[in-house]
């Protein structure tokens, strides 16, 4: 007899699955489905959470231009961090009066955040309301005195209405809660320097570049006080350092060409020309970039030329004095001795003034 061969139920593809088999299969195919949505669900929800994330809203309303800020007002006008980015971008324009009301409303509703008042207190400058700026910042400390952040944007304000002894006070009350703050040590190193305290000011900012070694403004801050106490060197190295983190930076350009024409060699004075041009052309009604790009004509042998930049700067910066000495200079160069003295008068003028000014806020 032939032996019966018996085929593998395991193998055979023609066996018939079992009824548990089959359950098992299904659920293992619900199973996966499963998965998939819930890993779909839980990606959307990622999505979701990344769009409406505080940081991912600042950094998108920090590049809106402002017609899609105002396309977008309507939904948000409640959003304390859209109004702040709001104001903000209307004081980077000097609508200083418009940006306001946006900017009131932001600190009305997160009354306890510093960088909305900071961004406010500029805006309230800007519209002349010196006073008010003043006293809402001073509540705010009163209610905050353990907060750096508080200490600082009062410190600022005072930097800005150049009360250099209140302005130091204030960094030191920062520092003091936060030492890590780099633009503390920047702010006291201007009112140390304005107080002719130079090696305090030398110290603080060389701290503001070790703790924010990527700003131009704090390598440009450091530069300015080396030069001034003649480490030269050291000083060319800090602005050239600038200009590689940002090389279209107006300040940067105008320091760099304020620094050629102040220790450079004449040779060196076409290049500071033309950064001084350039700073202009950057930011046009800047007066300090009109007065270097004036100071750079002149030294360069185009005094003639060198007027109207003077005369704008001079114009546009009401309480300048340099702009009116340097037109004073200027005039008398050029054998014109009547505008010589109209402008030497103008300087004193605005010397004065200034002098008054200080003595008032101190």
């Amino acid at each position: 007899m032939k032996p019966i061969m018996r085929k593998n139920r395991g193998t055979s593809n023609n066996v018939p699955l079992s009824s548990s088999t089959r359950i098992k299969a299904n659920s293992g195919k619900i199973g996966t489905i499963v998965k998939i949505v819930l890993l779909f669900t839980a990606v959307c929800l990622g999505i979701w959470g990344v769009l409406h994330h505080p940081l991912y809203e600042d950094f998108r309303y920090s590049r809106l231009s402002l017609p899609q800020f105002q396309k977008e007002l309507k939904n948000h006008s409640d959003d304390p961090a859209f109004l702040y980015h709001l104001g903000r971008k209307l004081n980077q324009n000097e609508r200083f009066v418009e940006a306001d009301p946006f900017l009131r409303k932001a600190v009305g509703i997160s009354p306890e955040n510093p960088e909305y008042r900071d961004e406010w207190t500029k805006s309230l400058l800007g519209s002349g309301l010196t006073t008010a700026a003043y006293g809402q910042l001073r509540e705010f400390v009163a209610k905050h005195d353990k907060l750096a952040e508080a200490h600082l944007v009062l410190g600022k304000f005072y930097a800005t209405q150049n009360s250099m002894k209140h302005a130091k006070e204030e960094m030191e009350k920062t520092l003091a809660l936060n030492s890590s703050i780099g633009e503390a040590w920047a702010l006291l190193s201007i009112a140390e320097m304005n107080l002719n305290n130079e090696q305090s000011a030398l110290a603080a900012a060389k701290k503001a570049v070790e703790l924010r070694p990527g700003n131009a403004d704090d390598h440009l801050l450091y530069a300015r006080l080396l030069a001034h106490s003649k480490q030269l060197q050291l000083a060319k190295l800090e602005i050239e350092q600038a200009l590689r983190i940002a090389p279209n930076q107006w300040d940067a350009l105008r320091d760099h060409a304020d620094f050629v024409i102040a220790n450079g060699e004449a040779k060196d004075l076409p290049n500071a020309l033309i950064e001084a041009k350039r700073s202009v052309g950057v930011r046009e009604n800047e007066p300090s970039n009109l007065f270097t790009y004036g100071r750079a004509l002149r030294k360069s042998g185009f005094a003639i030329e060198a007027l109207s930049p003077l005369e704008r700067a001079a114009n546009l910066g009401r309480d300048d004095l340099l702009s009116a000495l340097e037109l004073s200079q200027t005039n008398r160069e050029l054998g014109r001795n009547k505008e010589a003295d109209t402008w030497n008068e103008e300087y004193l003028k605005r010397k004065t003034y200034e002098q008054d000014r200080v003595a008032l806020w101190e």
